[in-house]
C-alpha cells in the first residue's frame, strides 16, 4: 500500500509470505482502497463469496471472454449511484425501470475478434419475477431503443462535434435490435449479438454521449402550418450521406433515416421497402454490399438510383437505363399522398407490367 491513506493498495496472488519470486508470472491481482484490499488479503485472494444468483451467472461465463462485468442491480442505485450520476445521468431512470425490482443479477461479457465483437447479456430473476417475465420485458425494451434515440434528438441539442453521430443513433440502435437474439437458458435470460468492431464502437460512443446529455429546451411549435411535401417534391429534395460499406438493407435504412431528419415539420417520407421475393427470383440477396458510397447535396432520387446501381450484381451495367441493371426503385402507387405511398426496391423484370419505372430507368 502507498504511504498516504488515500493511496491505492494492491494484493498480488501467489508466492510465499506475500513475496513473489522476481521471475514469477502474476496471474491474479487486485487493486483498490486499503480497507477493501485488506479484506481481500484476509481471504488470501480467494474467490469472493457471492449470492446464489450472482454465483449462478458467474459459473456460466466463458474463460475466453475478454471482459466480464458481474453486478447486482441494487449496486447502481446504492453504493454505485455516483457512477451513473456522473457518467450517464440520463440512463438512471431507464436502468431503474429495467432492473428494479425484477432483476437480481446481471452479467455483461465481451469477446473481440479481428473484425467483430460478440456481446452477451445474462439476467437472473429476483423475488417473485420469472425468467419468462424478464425475457418479455427485455424484448419490449429492445423494441423501444430507436424510439428513445429519436426522442433524444427531438428534446436535446447535441454538441456539433457529435451531432451527425446523434442523428444516426436511431438507425444504429435499430440495427443492434435486429441483430440481437434472446432466449432462456439455465433459468437465466440470455441475449447476444455480433457487431462489426467499428459499429460497436460508434453505438457505444453515441449511446454514452446521449445518456450524458441533459435535455434541452423544446422548440415552440410553429403557429403556422406548412404545406406537406408531395412525394415528387421529396424525390427532388437534396440530401447528403456517406458510408464506407453497408448491405443493401442497411443502406436503405440509412438513407431513409438521414433524409427524414431533414424534412420540414408536417412532412413524412414514404416507407422504403425492399421486395425480397422479387430479388430472389433474380438471384439477388438483400445482403448485396455497397462500398464507398458518398453523396453530397444531391436529390433523393439520385441517391436511390446510385444505391441500386451500387448493389447491382452485374457490374458491367453501364447505367440505370442498361438492361443489365436488374435492381430498380419505383414509387407505388403513383400519384398518391406520401402516407399512402411506398418506395419499393425491386427488379426490372418484376416491374414489367406491374410498376411504372422512373425516368432514370426508362428507354
Amino acid at each position: 500500500a502507498g504511504e498516504e491513506r488515500e493511496s491505492d493498495a494492491y494484493f498480488v496472488a501467489g508466492g510465499e509470505n506475500g513475496k513473489l519470486d522476481s521471475n514469477a508470472k502474476v496471474q491474479r491481482f487486485a487493486v483498490g482502497a486499503l480497507e477493501r484490499i485488506r479484506e481481500v488479503a484476509e481471504n488470501q485472494g480467494g474467490s469472493i463469496p457471492l449470492t446464489r444468483s450472482l454465483q449462478g451467472l458467474w459459473d456460466q461465463q466463458s474463460s475466453q471472454s475478454d471482459l466480464v462485468i458481474l453486478m447486482t442491480p441494487n449496486f447502481l442505485f446504492a453504493d454505485g449511484r455516483e457512477m451513473l450520476r456522473s457518467s450517464a445521468p440520463e440512463f438512471q431512470a431507464i436502468a431503474k425501470r429495467w432492473l428494479i425490482p425484477d432483476v437480481g443479477a446481471v452479467t455483461l461479457s465481451a469477446t473481440a475478434g479481428e473484425s467483430d465483437l460478440y456481446l452477451e447479456l445474462r439476467q437472473a430473476a429476483s423475488g417473485g419475477a420469472t425468467p419468462t417475465t424478464l425475457l418479455r420485458t427485455f424484448r419490449e425494451s429492445i423494441a423501444k431503443w430507436p424510439d428513445w434515440a429519436e426522442d433524444f434528438i427531438l428534446r436535446s441539442v447535441p454538441d456539433p462535434s457529435w451531432r451527425l453521430l446523434a442523428n444516426r443513433l436511431p438507425m444504429m440502435l435499430r440495427f443492434v435490435g435486429e441483430h440481437t437474439r434472446s432466449t432462456i437458458m439455465e433459468d437465466a435470460v440470455v441475449a447476444s449479438t455480433y457487431l462489426p468492431t467499428d459499429a460497436a464502437a460508434q453505438v457505444a460512443l453515441g449511446s454514452l454521449l446521449a445518456m450524458n446529455t441533459a435535455p434541452g429546451e423544446l422548440v415552440a411549435q410553429e403557429t403556422t402550418t406548412k404545406k406537406a411535401l408531395t412525394v415528387e417534391e421529396m424525390l427532388n429534395r437534396p440530401m447528403s450521406i456517406s458510408f464506407t460499406q453497408e448491405s443493401l438493407q442497411f443502406a436503405v435504412d440509412a438513407v431513409s433515416d438521414e433524409f427524414s431528419q431533414s424534412l420540414p415539420a408536417g412532412s413524412t417520407m414514404p416507407k422504403v421497402r425492399i421486395i425480397g421475393g422479387d430479388l430472389e427470383l433474380s438471384g439477388i440477396t438483400q445482403n448485396q454490399q455497397i462500398r464507398g458510397f458518398e453523396k453530397s447535396d444531391v436529390p433523393l432520387r439520385t441517391v436511390l438510383t446510385e444505391l441500386v446501381l451500387g448493389a447491382n450484381p452485374d457490374r458491367t451495367a453501364t447505367g440505370p437505363k442498361d438492361s443489365k441493371q436488374s435492381l430498380v426503385w419505383v414509387v407505388h402507387p403513383a400519384g398518391k399522398p406520401p402516407a399512402e405511398t411506398e418506395i419499393l426496391i425491386t427488379t426490372r423484370a418484376a416491374s414489367a407490367g406491374k410498376y411504372e419505372l422512373p425516368a432514370e430507368f426508362g428507354e
